[in-house]
């Protein structure tokens, strides 16, 4: 959780292993292209969407994953992760 209270959980994997811990976060980000997790999350119906969908328009974001059971969102770097959580 953010400091002071506010804010939600963000959880960032970049395996299969890591899939419940994302899940389980407000936010789960995957890093990379781990085939097996992508493999895994389609057969458990849950949407793997590329990260800046979630902070273009953040209203969207429930929307995003609408009928499925999770969302998480997938990086190529953690640069990109530096952008999306903490650029202005």
């Amino acid at each position: 959780a953010a400091a002071g209270g506010g804010g939600g959980t963000v959880f960032v994997g970049d395996s299969v292993t890591d899939l419940l811990a994302m899940l389980s976060a407000d936010t789960g980000i995957v890093i990379g292209t781990s085939g097996t997790l992508l493999r895994t999350a389609a057969a458990l119906d849950v949407a793997v969407l590329p990260l800046f969908a979630a902070i273009s328009v953040p209203a969207a974001r429930p929307a995003l994953g609408a009928g499925r059971r999770g969302v998480i969102y997938q990086a190529a770097s953690w640069d990109e992760v530096g952008l999306a959580l903490w650029a202005e």
